[in-house]
């Protein structure tokens, strides 16, 4: 019997699009991703100071969470009023192919101060519906542009602004992850994302988005967060 969830997917190709079928059997979370050790450690001062979070036992840490978690809907419930999201970058390997998508890893920031892993699993994990081969994006990955914005009241609010060349390369993060895990074929994987624009902030809404310069497209993610038992 098979365990997991499957997400149905398409695949903008520079020769069409494509539809890809995943049955995921586990998501990973990647923690402390940068490449420069310095922003690092400056970003898990800030999570001690700003949020009291323990600083963490790797670098980079992975955080494995329910692949029930994630969702391409456009409203994920949540607990608690202190919870956010942060624009990430997804992998998936599929029939031996990387493929490049775009997540939030939705947290709840009072239970990241007592522990990581559970307060990554009291929110929904929102996945964007498209994915780029990792193949047309290779000789250019760290000009991808990676950006949020907070939505709240019709209006939004610039939250991070940066490049994936802030972040480990794929290929490094499937390396240590294969070295730490196994296989990671048919995972989804949340691979870390760019600082804060300022301090860590509350909406009930988010933008991501992803930005090819090189071949003009983006991949977006809109969704909104609702207290369970808010009235609508």
């Amino acid at each position: 019997m098979k365990t997991g969830q499957e997400l149905t997917f398409t695949v903008e190709t520079q020769g069409g699009d494509q539809e890809l079928i995943l049955h995921c059997r586990t998501v990973y979370v990647i923690g402390f991703a940068g490449r420069n050790t310095e922003l690092v450690r400056r970003h898990i001062e800030e999570l001690s100071i700003q949020l009291g979070v323990e600083p963490p036992a790797h670098i980079p840490e992975i955080y494995v969470c329910s692949p029930d978690l994630l969702t391409m809907e456009g409203m994920i419930p949540k607990t608690g009023e202190r919870t956010s999201g942060e624009v990430e970058y997804l992998m998936l390997v599929h029939e031996g192919r990387l493929y490049i998508g775009i997540g939030s890893d939705h947290t709840d920031r009072e239970e990241e101060a007592r522990d990581i892993l559970r307060a990554k699993q009291c929110c929904g994990k929102p996945v964007g519906r498209k994915l780029w081969p990792y193949g047309e994006l290779e000789d250019h990955w760290d000009s991808i542009i990676m950006r949020s914005w907070l939505r709240e009241d019709g209006r939004e609010e610039a939250y991070q602004d940066g490049t994936t060349e802030a972040l480990r390369r794929p290929e490094e993060i499937l390396e240590i992850l294969k070295e730490r895990t196994g296989s990671v074929e048919d995972c989804i994987i949340y691979s870390g994302t760019v600082p804060l624009l300022g301090d860590y902030r509350f909406a009930p809404g988010m933008r991501c988005e992803l930005t090819d310069p090189v071949r003009k497209r983006s991949l977006t993610l809109t969704y909104s967060v609702q207290n369970i038992g808010e009235k609508k």
